[in-house]
């Protein structure tokens, strides 16, 4: 393939030496950069790119660059400037970390393919965990428990700390701030007594047995994300956590 790691273009807006940064580079033939992109700002050509293509077909050519759909919003934003820049610079910097985390599970010789498979699942329970807690949150942001919320706000401080193009902002709102909840601190926020169990008592019905899943999925999850022995028992008991939630959660 005659591809070469080239900038990605930003037309005439002065990004300043950021567009150097690896963030902004992709792998692209020259027909394409001369052809396709010409030096103008994405929110042309990615629109010139949906209106002749099937958009599920341009968001995947997009998501093959690690480009995300959040990061697609941002490179279509009307007067684009160089604050939405390095808006761009800061999801595309998720995506890529989040690509190598997943590469490195996925490498992992110490893991079983039965394992690696369990723990994408627990992945995927993680993230419907989070989407159900979202929409109680948006209301209830003073709900969460003390002990939780000061772990991460420290979290998130140390984020900011080592990433400038750190975003704030975003991490004040109900999505962005859950990113920074692990497993228990989710259990922990679903299940404080009268403030947030209302809200999920329709989904998950019993406080006992959701604490009792909970249990089984971090024994199995600690186990595996931290190359600890995954006895037959926890791996069992773990296994019928997966699909309890699975079914719960309808991620089927």
């Amino acid at each position: 393939d005659d591809h070469h790691i080239v900038p990605l273009s930003w037309g005439k807006i002065n990004v300043g030496p950021e567009i150097n940064s690896i963030l902004n580079r992709t792998p692209l033939t020259p027909d394409t950069n001369r052809n396709v992109i010409r030096e103008r700002l994405p929110n042309v050509y990615l629109k010139e790119m949906f209106s002749k293509h099937l958009e599920n077909d341009v968001y995947q050519v997009l998501e093959s660059h690690l480009i995300s759909r959040k990061a697609t919003e941002i490179l279509l934003r009307e007067n684009f400037g160089p604050e939405d820049f390095r808006d761009f610079l800061e999801e595309r910097l998720h995506t890529i970390w989040a690509a190598v985390a997943d590469l490195l599970i996925k490498d992992r010789l110490d893991l079983s393919p039965g394992l690696r498979l369990l723990d994408a699942d627990i992945e995927n329970i993680e993230l419907g965990i989070r989407n159900k807690i979202i929409s109680a949150i948006k209301d209830n942001f003073c709900n969460i428990p003390g002990g939780v919320r000061n772990k991460v706000d420290e979290r998130i401080e140390k984020a900011a700390k080592k990433n400038p193009l750190f975003n704030r902002e975003y991490y004040k709102t109900p999505e962005g701030y859950l990113e920074y909840f692990d497993l228990r601190e989710c259990q922990e926020f679903i299940t404080t007594g009268t403030a947030n169990w209302p809200f999920f008592e329709g989904l998950f019905l019993n406080q006992v047995l959701l604490t009792n899943k909970f249990n089984q999925l971090a024994e199995v999850r600690n186990a595996i994300r931290h190359s600890r022995s995954c006895d037959e028992v926890t791996r069992i008991e773990g296994r019928a956590a997966v699909l309890w939630f699975k079914q719960t959660l309808n991620l089927f």
